[in-house]
């Protein structure tokens, strides 16, 4: 330990001093260190706050906070990785390691002490946070809200753990136990500073919600009388807006009584509004309900004002050397084109409501003000200890931001480095407390937002002690993330060992093993998946299924699946459109036509029919597929994914410009995806336009995260253009047109 604690050595600030009883034991005060350090410096880690609503509202000078660090700071996109579950990341953002090695992989375990399943906590991380390796240092260190913090831990400083935080539980006062805060003697001044859900009444909320007092008291009434106050959105509104304002009342309770070197906020409800409300951002999307848009439409944006001004009232009340960092784990999607799932449906697919990328933005007195070419989530705990004169560990992942800083302040204090961390004190692993009603509380409320169920419970009992079947599924998006599909096949074998009926898992699987390559395995469990004849099972496994049999040369197996299947599934598009794929792999093209225009007079944007009808427009010169192009168009124009897949089939037929539409449609929702970028630069090329390409191809991320839709709904591989040919699965014909 000796060598770690010598490097170890910082000059500390301010910090609050418990009772002798209360002190925790870390290391020997350490010696002063001699180099200045930046001043205070405040983090506040938003949730899933998104770039393009925030530039939207910057623009239209709204968020006036945001836009002077943005204009007066250094700013960048901020590359984040899947599985986006929060206690993953925020985690991995503490910690400066992947979940595999912090063993946060979930927001449940089953307590490897009591048995007994529970929120994930502090003494489940296996590593140090940038909090405990300041405290060995010396420094002083807030934090407040973060994830898995519960019971919170001795550090040099104050810590309020993310339990009283909770936006389901308690209609008045927030509860707040012991094991809460430390220092726990400052229980009472915490308390003092969080929000009761009755101070946010009709006249706060009618600023965010289009309703009278009377609509407004009625759900009120109703949320009451809930087993599940979720489903009440004006309820969960208020409890949003409570919880913001407490965590902020307490940034501003400590800068100004508790100052220390690190203070660290943490707002969750940044994520939990885009859940509720995103969809109904205008404009309108075409499945959401024209009561709820009306009423809802400005919630979003209310909400992101609120968050500025109170940030802003943060600033006013710090030092006016402070040094600011402002982050998000991941964005979401908030433009015109967003997902077609409800984005608070936690239990389908709400993660496809991420973006990948973040903000990050940073100002203060040695701050080089303007945009940073990359920076990743794993640079933040690295660039937390530097600036704080803290050694660094080489196991972190990531690097230190050092073009942040002033090139002349940065030269003079170079990190320093440590092999590990591994000697140092683990305060947090001792600070547990009995599990009586908090976490009882937030498993009910983890249960209503639909992360965690009674199954899942019930499963986890049953297998004895160990993880749940969403933590070894995490486990798999991880491996897979990282291109070890095999490890990625294991931990979902074993979620199904967990919870042998686990529909996810089973697609999961599937898609691993078309990954590596083993098409029938592949085409096993996709058929079993489907044999559970699950609610929740994708519309699309039956065009699968039936692609996938003809690879493996097994096309009258999987018609007899489709035969075989409940009457639901055959009045779906999806439907059709594999009878049609299957028609026409035998050479019965006008049976494959009659089935691609049933599908497609169904739903438009069935697109996997709208393919079949571009592969037969030479055999039948009537088939009008300009027309099915059109409304294909329309059909997607407010669907993220959709509109991605259909330039994916206009660029594999041969038209451009089409595929050109429709991906800059998507980059004006999403500016970083990396599949549209790379899409458009091929398309370019495609079209002669070789020098705008080039430009593209400059915003592509030389090792782009993975896409967290891509182990639910496998998209085709996107075409290599050469020579006017395609080399991918459809051969650009001479009658086509670069359109």
């Amino acid at each position: 330990m000796a060598a770690v604690v010598a490097a170890l050595t910082a000059t500390g600030g301010g910090s609050v001093e418990p009772p002798a009883a209360e002190r925790s034991a870390t290391t020997s005060p350490p010696a002063a260190q001699s180099r200045s350090l930046p001043g205070p410096m405040v983090v506040v880690g938003f949730d899933g706050l998104d770039w393009v609503l925030l530039d939207r509202l910057i623009g239209e000078g709204r968020c006036p906070t945001f836009a002077r660090i943005r204009r007066d700071g250094a700013w960048a996109n901020l590359a984040s990785h899947s599985p986006l579950v929060s206690p993953l990341v925020w985690t991995s953002i503490g910690t400066g390691r992947r979940p595999e090695v912090h063993g946060i992989v979930d927001f449940v375990v089953r307590d490897a002490e009591t048995g007994h399943e529970a929120p994930v906590g502090s003494g489940m991380r296996r590593v140090h946070a940038f909090w405990n390796v300041l405290s060995a240092a010396g420094r002083s260190v807030n934090v407040v809200g973060w994830w898995a913090t519960f019971p919170a831990e001795p550090i040099n400083g104050v810590m309020v753990s993310e339990r009283p935080f909770t936006q389901l539980a308690e209609l008045g006062v927030p509860r707040l136990e012991p094991g809460d805060v430390h220092p726990p003697h400052l229980l009472s001044e915490v308390r003092a500073n969080l929000v009761p859900i009755d101070e946010v009444g009709f006249e706060v909320v009618r600023d965010y919600v289009d309703l009278d007092r009377a609509e407004f008291e009625r759900r009120v009434a109703a949320a009451s009388g809930l087993d599940n106050p979720y489903q009440e959105r004006v309820h969960h509104l208020r409890k949003i807006i409570a919880a913001t304002r407490g965590v902020f009342n307490l940034g501003r309770w400590l800068v100004g009584q508790h100052p220390a070197d690190l203070t660290a906020l943490y707002v969750e409800g940044t994520d939990t509004i885009g859940h509720r409300f995103a969809p109904c951002l205008p404009p309108r999307l075409s499945w959401v309900d024209e009561g709820d848009y009306r009423m809802f439409r400005r919630t979003m944006e209310r909400y992101y004002e609120l968050c500025d001004r109170e940030l802003g009232q943060l600033m006013a009340a710090a030092p006016a050397d402070t040094t600011w960092i402002v982050t998000a784990d991941h964005g979401f999607h908030t433009g015109a084109a967003r997902p077609a799932v409800p984005a608070d449906d936690f239990g389908g697919a709400p993660s496809r409501w991420h973006r990948l990328t973040g903000v990050f933005m940073a100002m203060g007195p040695h701050v080089k003000p303007g945009p940073i070419d990359h920076a990743d989530i794993y640079d933040l705990c690295r660039t937390l200890l530097w600036l704080q004169g803290a050694p660094v560990s080489d196991e972190l992942e990531g690097r230190e931001l050092v073009e942040l800083m002033d090139g002349a302040w940065a030269a003079e204090r170079p990190p320093q480095r440590v092999a590990s961390y591994q000697d140092l004190p683990r305060p947090w692993q001792s600070a547990r407390v009995p599990a009586a009603g908090t976490d009882r509380e937030s498993l009910d409320e983890l249960r209503a937002l639909g992360y965690v169920t009674g199954d899942e419970a019930e499963a986890a009992a049953a297998a004895g002690p160990t993880e749940s079947d969403t933590a070894e599924i995490n486990r798999a998006f991880l491996a897979q993330e990282r291109g070890d599909v095999a490890a990625a096949i294991r931990h979902l074998e074993k979620a199904l060992e967990i919870r042998p009926d686990s529909v996810h898992a089973m697609l999961e699987l599937s898609e691993a093993y078309r990954r590596s390559g083993d098409v029938r395995l592949a085409l096993g469990w996709l058929a079993k998946a489907l044999e559970t004849d699950h609610p929740a099972l994708p519309t699309w496994i039956p065009v699968v299924l039936v692609r996938e049999s003809i690879v493996l040369g097994r096309l009258e197996g999987a018609l007899q699946v489709l035969g075989e299947l409940p009457e639901r599934w055959k009045k779906l598009p999806s439907y059709q459109t594999a009878l049609g794929i299957a028609a026409l792999a035998v050479g019965r093209k006008a049976e494959a036509r009659a089935a691609f225009e049933s599908a497609l007079a169904m739903d438009p944007a069935e697109l996997d029919a709208f393919d079949g009808i571009m592969r037969l427009r030479e055999d039948f010169p009537d088939l009008g597929w300009e027309a099915h192009l059109k409304a294909a168009h329309g059909a997607v124009e407010t669907d993220l994914r959709a509109t991605r897949r259909l330039a994916w089939m206009c660029a594999s037929h041969g038209l451009y410009r089409d595929a050109e539409s429709c991906l800059r449609a998507v980059l004006a929702s999403d500016p970083n995806d990396t599949y549209s970028l790379r899409g458009l630069a091929l398309t370019l090329h495609a079209l002669g336009r070789d020098a705008e390409a080039a430009e593209v191809e400059k915003r592509c991320p030389s090792s782009a995260p993975g896409d967290p839709d891509a182990l639910t709904t496998p998209l085709p591989p996107w075409p290599v253009m050469e020579s006017g040919r395609s080399t991918g699965t459809v051969v650009r014909t001479p009658g086509s047109s670069a359109r």
